[in-house]
């Protein structure tokens, strides 16, 4: 192909279609490519985005606005939708399902029902090439193996560099824009990338960011007026946050909504019980606080357990509210990076305990579950670095390990130790079948949808190694 100049010290339209066609000789001279149009494809998302949602006054819903009829249109536009932005944009459907919808295991579906309320978040990124560009950047991070080819991390570094370039102009630039829902939008999921690749640190300086933008705005009270479902995730970033680095939380659990669907719950949850919960002696005297929440988790454990009893359901919005009230009402009483020693016994079990039950609430609504580094060391210390004499604080640590198994303490590793603890203290509290096991668990919260299985096998393991130490008769 002939070698062409033109000259560029002012590139007009003629010039640019010049330079085009002349790009277009070589190789593809006299190919005809045929594409198939995408505009019937764009107009149906649009289409299904539009009709997602309606208001909604954010008050706990009765019973009648959960019919059958509209929740199996709700489910089919959702499907719907998620099916759209799965193939028409480069998004990972488990992406698409975190942005748009709460997902749950099958035995919470009874009880946590999908409302008709708007998904404004992830709609975000057909309007804002910022927030596009960082959601392509999760969804490779979310769809990609453990290790990550150089071709994915290239394409996801390429996506978040643009999306921070857009970012930090935007905050040099216009007031209004800087503190848009839009450029918060993008902060929050700038964050949740980085947490999704283990990088907790780094999320937090975005993390810092969002925080003061979210103080110019007036503050976190203001956002959850002003734009719920962005104040929900900065929230729940907050709450991770917490978690995993054992710090106080950055915002007051006084902000956080969800209190009249939890008082609704209680009110529930009391007019089904005839007789208050029966609490050990040594945990009725502990902090009330630490009681309060008590009863928030044991509510919550009778919400999921006798839905098929009670009839009671839940807009899977309010109840991601409630989870996160509850979260940090319980790290308000006591951070994981307070000291085991310095911890009245009943007080650390029974707080270890919610976390770790709470913890698995949340793992429900993730991408993928994280390693709580921290929590899984806080129970193995509080396990093997402490004695417990009285019967009561064994029930507890039987409790407690129980509950630790089915949340954080998954790795096979972990059953070293394990399984030969609980075996010591099921022989010192003469519990010798499932039977006697499982009427101590539910002394205490215990969600059956969550530990059963997972409590059983540990079990069957227990009595494994019991047979294998006992001396042949």
């Amino acid at each position: 192909m002939p070698v062409q100049f033109i000259d560029n010290a002012s590139i007009d339209k003629k010039t640019r279609t010049l330079i085009r066609s002349h790009a277009a000789k070589g190789k593809n001279l006299g190919r005809s490519i045929h594409r198939p149009s995408r505009y019937p494809r764009k107009r149906q998302v649009a289409a299904s985005v539009i009709s997602s949602g309606e208001p909604s006054s954010g008050e706990p819903r009765s019973d009648e606005e959960y019919g059958s009829h509209n929740g199996r249109n709700l489910v089919s536009i959702q499907r719907q939708l998620q099916e759209d932005l799965s193939t028409s944009l480069p998004f990972d459907t488990k992406v698409v399902t975190f942005m748009n919808l709460a997902t749950y295991p099958p035995e919470l579906r009874k009880t946590v029902i999908h409302a008709n309320r708007p998904r404004l978040f992830l709609q975000y990124a057909f309007i804002d090439e910022a927030f596009f560009h960082c959601v392509v950047a999760v969804s490779v991070a979310t769809s990609a193996s453990i290790y990550m080819t150089r071709q994915e991390t290239v394409e996801a570094l390429c996506h978040l560099s643009r999306s921070l370039r857009l970012v930090n102009q935007r905050l040099a630039g216009d007031g209004d824009v800087a503190l848009s829902d839009t450029t918060l939008a993008v902060v929050v999921a700038m964050t949740q990338h980085e947490r999704l690749l283990g990088y907790h640190h780094d999320a937090l300086v975005h993390f810092e960011g969002l925080q003061r933008i979210i103080a110019l705005r007036g503050g976190i009270s203001a956002l959850v007026s002003d734009c719920p479902g962005i104040a929900q995730k900065a929230l729940r970033a907050d709450f991770d946050f917490a978690l995993q680095l054992g710090s106080p939380t950055r915002f007051s659990a006084e902000c956080v909504p969800g209190k009249a669907t939890l008082n609704w719950l209680h009110e529930k949850y009391r007019g089904a019980k005839a007789d208050s919960p029966c609490l050990l002696t040594p945990i009725a005297c502990a902090n009330q606080d630490l009681l309060g929440v008590l009863e928030d988790v044991c509510t919550l454990a009778w919400l999921v357990n006798d839905d098929d009893v009670h009839g009671v359901r839940i807009d899977d919005y309010d109840f991601h509210d409630v989870l996160l009230l509850v979260g940090y009402r319980l790290l308000n009483v006591r951070p994981l990076n307070t000291p085991i020693e310095s911890s009245d016994k009943i007080e650390l079990l029974l707080h270890l305990g919610l976390v770790a039950l709470m913890t698995k609430f949340f793992f429900t609504l993730g991408l993928k579950p994280p390693n709580v580094v921290l929590l899984n060391h806080c129970i193995v210390s509080a396990a093997l670095e402490r004695c417990y004499d009285a019967g009561e604080e064994q029930e507890l640590l039987l409790w407690l390990l129980f509950t630790g198994k089915a949340s954080v303490l998954t790795g096979a590793d972990e059953d070293i130790w394990l399984i030969p603890k609980i075996s010591q203290i099921a022989n010192q509290l003469d519990l010798g079948t499932w039977g006697h096991v499982s009427r101590t668990l539910q002394k205490f919260p215990w969600v059956r949808a969550f530990a059963n299985d997972t409590a059983q096998t540990l079990w069957n393991q227990v009595c494994s190694l019991d047979s294998f130490d006992s001396p042949p008769v």
